[in-house]
């Protein structure tokens, strides 16, 4: 049986101002690394076989630090990245709906399969999250990646419908398990 151990980085900068991050490469703050230490004491007492991250500096910091000290190996890999927010990035959600009120809508009503303008939607991230779970061979897996990213994996894994797997809402630096059969 398969244990899979999901952690969404800690905290940016950008998280704290509620802004789109995507794809854009910020690294934790002091309190992301604070939460990032806190997550790895946790995960201290539990066997980790492997473990992989994005690309993205916010979540290798992460898995860094719950590695650290510890006979693990760490692969990085574009499968876990967050989606591209396009030409949302940087923005709030309110900024969002004063730029592009009509197309914010139709978002909100399908945010699992409406992109944002140049960017990826959440069908676009479960192409590449359903190819890396089927790679994943090893017993306790330690995987830390991005709000969007792990709600996609969250929802194949739990069989949720689309609008259930947008719904869901990963914390910074929120650990979650999930046993596979």
């Amino acid at each position: 049986m398969k244990r899979l151990i999901l952690v969404r980085h800690g905290e940016t900068a950008w998280v704290k101002e509620g802004r789109r991050q995507g794809i854009k490469d910020i690294p934790l703050s002091e309190k992301g690394i604070n939460q990032a230490r806190k997550a790895a004491a946790e995960l201290r007492r539990y066997k980790i076989d492997i473990a992989y991250t994005s690309k993205l500096s916010r979540a290798i910091q992460t898995a860094e630090e719950i590695v650290k000290g510890r006979n693990i190996r760490l692969l990085k890999t574009k499968k876990l990245n967050e989606r591209s927010y396009g030409i949302w990035t940087g923005l709030t959600f309110s900024d969002i709906k004063k730029k592009d009120k009509i197309y914010f809508v139709k978002y909100e009503n399908d945010k699992y399969n409406v992109k944002p303008p140049r960017g990826e939607s959440l069908a676009d991230i479960k192409k590449r999250v359903q190819s890396f779970i089927k790679s994943v061979n090893q017993e306790n897996v330690l995987i830390v990646s991005h709000n969007g990213t792990l709600r996609v994996l969250w929802g194949i894994i739990k069989n949720l419908n689309e609008k259930e797997a947008a719904d869901l809402n990963f914390k910074p630096a929120e650990i979650k398990w999930i046993k596979l059969e």
